[in-house]
């Protein structure tokens, strides 16, 4: 209803109070909105680590892994940097691990848009012995695992990657493994509370091997994803042998045993790789289980072939054609896993194809399978 008041139209005084009323509740409202448009903002923004890892402040550690919450984020570069982008606000630790290092797990609470910028020293491992093996009349493997002060590991778990299921050592440490082929395979030993201890294996097809294991105690100060990491118990880690597993039934790759690595020192392992550097393959190597190149051409032929198919890829000038991981992983700087130093590995499995596609899963985006004319995974000492 209009009335005039002077000859001007007016609304009524309550029809005015509405409207200023819905005037201000409107403005109240695209004022809160303003307010939680940059919040919600705010919140939708990752966080960023980064980092440098070092042995002294003199001494970068390159391809040191950095894990979030288990999983492999990075590595390292050649001057010890890593980032990690796209982090979710929230409470993750962070585990840095390296060859022949102490791994060091650290619990970061990370805020929404939020920097951090992190410098890491990693202390050196205590010195362990490498297990001690010696040839025996019967076919197998056989040995005795012992803690750091030579007493019996009872229920020690004793894995051979590729051959049999898992078996627990007896009251006295001991444990046999039966019907195993001649070939070089990567063993996994760990006990509740101690370090566990990875080691490479050749077995003669007409004899076996007996081992002496010695597990060290973890120190408690060693705790999180570091202790899990360093007792063999990552998930990661599980996962990545478990691959290995199927790519020993299914792929049979070849398998370079440490015997062979340690005589490269601190040389480039794909100048190691290179035909000169592997011959002669000791004796016990020579007993490998791959094919010969009839009926199985799409893999690698016996060891003094597969040295002139790496030497014909060229791998020492480059590494043509091959794809490189470490430890299962995609290398993600395939010069630096080139140019690893042979000491750090304990075995390297070689293949021209991956039938089980456990490798080529984590290729990067844009690359497949077929990109690679082998695959080289370093397996490092631990």
């Amino acid at each position: 209803m209009m009335i005039r008041h002077g000859g001007v139209p007016t609304r009524p005084p309550h029809t005015r109070t509405t409207r200023r009323f819905a005037a201000l509740a409107a403005a109240a409202l695209l004022g809160a909105a303003l307010a939680i448009v940059p919040l919600h903002r705010a919140h939708a923004q990752p966080a960023t680590v980064r980092g440098v890892v070092r042995a002294s402040p003199a001494q970068p550690l390159p391809l040191a892994e950095v894990l979030v919450n288990d999983s492999l984020a990075t590595r390292t570069d050649s001057a010890g940097r890593f980032v990690l982008v796209g982090l979710a606000a929230d409470t993750v630790e962070l585990t840095v691990r390296r060859v022949g290092f102490l791994p060091l797990s650290i619990p970061l609470v990370l805020s929404a848009g939020q920097r951090r910028n992190l410098a890491i020293e990693l202390a050196p491992l205590p010195y362990a012995l490498d297990p001690v093996v010696v040839s025996t009349s019967r076919p197998g493997l056989f040995g005795q695992v012992v803690d750091d002060a030579g007493r019996p590991l009872a229920g020690a778990e004793v894995m051979v990657v590729g051959a049999a299921k898992p078996v627990a050592t007896a009251d006295d440490g001991g444990f046999a493994l039966m019907g195993l082929e001649g070939r070089t395979y990567l063993v996994l030993v760990r006990h509740e509370g101690h370090y566990a201890a990875r080691f490479s294996i050749t077995l003669p097809p007409d004899h076996g091997q007996e081992v002496h294991v010695e597990l060290e105690a973890l120190p408690a100060s060693l705790t999180g994803g570091a202790r899990r990491l360093a007792a063999g118990r990552g998930t990661l880690d599980m996962v990545r042998l478990r691959d290995l597993d199927r790519r020993m039934r299914v792929n049979r790759p070849f398998m370079v045993p440490r015997e062979v690595l340690a005589k490269g020192g601190k040389r480039d392992i794909a100048d190691v790789l290179a035909r000169d550097r592997l011959t002669p393959i000791p004796a016990a190597a020579q007993a490998t289980h791959i094919p010969q190149p009839t009926g199985a051409a799409d893999h690698l032929p016996a060891p003094s072939a597969a040295m002139e198919v790496l030497d014909r890829m060229r791998l020492a000038d480059g590494g043509s054609g091959a794809c490189y991981f470490i430890d299962g992983d995609f290398a993600r700087d395939q010069y630096m896993a080139r140019t690893m130093a042979a000491t750090w590995l304990e075995s390297v499995e070689i293949s021209r194809r991956d039938d089980t596609g456990s490798l080529s899963r984590r290729l990067p985006p844009g690359m497949v399978g077929a990109d690679c004319r082998l695959f080289v995974v370093l397996w490092t000492r631990r």
